[in-house]
């Protein structure tokens, strides 16, 4: 069994090469540390108070817009796991071709193990 220093001292990333055929190039995607993914998830979680004699009652909703942007954004990498791109390239990012967001993100999602019922139930709670 591995001890808390040894546990706490391995940060163990998967690197990916992901292909981009488009751009006759690759990039590399690691996969999330548990902030960085309740981060992305904080941010793409919308709350809304409720109105009328529902004010007291909060509701979620997935926000939709630059969310795959954001996600290549904090998973684009070098070779070594190092991230590459900064928090002020999401707009920059969602201006690329969505094929290639997609590719970039489903690739971040599938190594991170985030499947679309971790959002719906992220929505639900």
């Amino acid at each position: 069994m591995l001890s808390r220093e040894q546990f706490l001292s391995r940060k163990p990333r998967t690197v990916e090469k992901v292909e981009l055929p488009e751009l006759n190039d690759h990039v590399f995607v690691r996969s999330l540390s548990a902030s960085e993914r309740d981060a992305w998830e904080d941010a793409n979680l919308v709350r809304e108070r409720g109105k009328g004699k529902h004010r007291n009652e909060i509701a979620f909703d997935v926000r939709v817009q630059n969310s795959k942007a954001h996600l290549v954004c904090i998973s684009m990498c070098d070779e070594a796991g190092y991230r590459i791109l900064q928090d002020t390239d999401v707009d920059a990012i969602a201006e690329q071709s969505s094929s290639i967001v997609n590719r970039i993100a489903d690739v971040c999602m599938r190594i991170s193990a985030i499947s679309q019922a971790d959002l719906e139930d992220n929505v639900k709670n």
